[in-house]
């Protein structure tokens, strides 16, 4: 409380962890208190007001004390990268059939945790299984989508991403060489997971990822009359090399 001239007559405390109306209102309750003349009983002696301080000396400045800065905020981590990818389905006809592909993949993390999303498309060449008077050509486009875990070692230079995801496939047959040719196509669910070794430097991102796939459902393909038949591979393993733009923390 200050008199007109501007010298402090009381000062009380109080307590800055509460908001600013709750202040506002005990500021006020105070003041009135003081200033009150409806109740004598609850006046309250003010102290004495305190001297007058000595006049600064005009050549003296004083710097005001800087804001402590913020904490660092820690950022979401995005990347999304094309690779170029070659995969092994074993058969029991034609052993290791190999395929060669591309493969798109993208993964956020949302939190400052390593915990994030993973989303992964690949399409490949064409494979051949032999039957007794044709061959039939299939292919596999397959999207996956799954939980991921992020290591990372050497200030975030190098990076490890495990993931599992559930996979969903389409899978597209067509006779060759036969009396009659046929093709088909047929969804395919099945589930998968692997390992992903990236180096980072900057925002463009090499790495080396390793993937493996089952199907959940058995694809057979025959010829007729001969009713010769043959099951496409359930399995498959894929190795894939690529890059990526990082966004986000290290």
């Amino acid at each position: 409380l200050r008199r007109p001239d501007g010298r402090i007559v009381g000062a009380r405390p109080l307590d800055t962890r509460f908001g600013c109306a709750a202040l506002a209102a005990a500021a006020a309750v105070v003041v009135v208190a003081w200033e009150s003349d409806v109740h004598p009983e609850f006046l309250q002696r003010l102290p004495a007001p305190p001297p007058a301080p000595p006049e600064a000396d005009a050549s003296i400045k004083v710097a005001p004390t800087p804001a402590p800065s913020a904490a660092p905020v820690e950022r979401a981590a995005f990347d999304v990268g094309l690779g170029l990818a070659g995969s092994l389905a074993p058969s029991s006809t034609n052993g290791a059939d190999p395929a060669w592909g591309g493969l798109l993949i993208a993964s956020w993390l949302p939190t400052p945790r390593p915990v994030g999303v993973r989303l992964a498309a690949q399409a490949g060449s064409e494979r051949q299984l032999a039957l007794s008077s044709g061959d039939v050509r299939w292919r596999r486009v397959t999207v996956a989508l799954g939980a991921q875990y992020r290591i990372t070692w050497r200030d975030g230079q190098w990076l490890a991403d495990v993931h599992a995801d559930a996979v969903g496939s389409w899978v597209s047959t067509r006779g060759v060489g036969f009396a009659t040719n046929r093709s088909d196509s047929a969804p395919e669910p099945g589930a998968g997971a692997g390992i992903r070794l990236a180096m980072r430097r900057g925002m463009v991102v090499p790495w080396l990822d390793l993937a493996g796939s089952g199907s959940f459902r058995r694809q057979v393909v025959f010829e007729a009359p001969s009713m010769t038949s043959a099951v496409l591979p359930r399995l498959e393993t894929t190795l894939a090399l690529g890059v990526s733009i990082f966004i986000g923390r290290r």
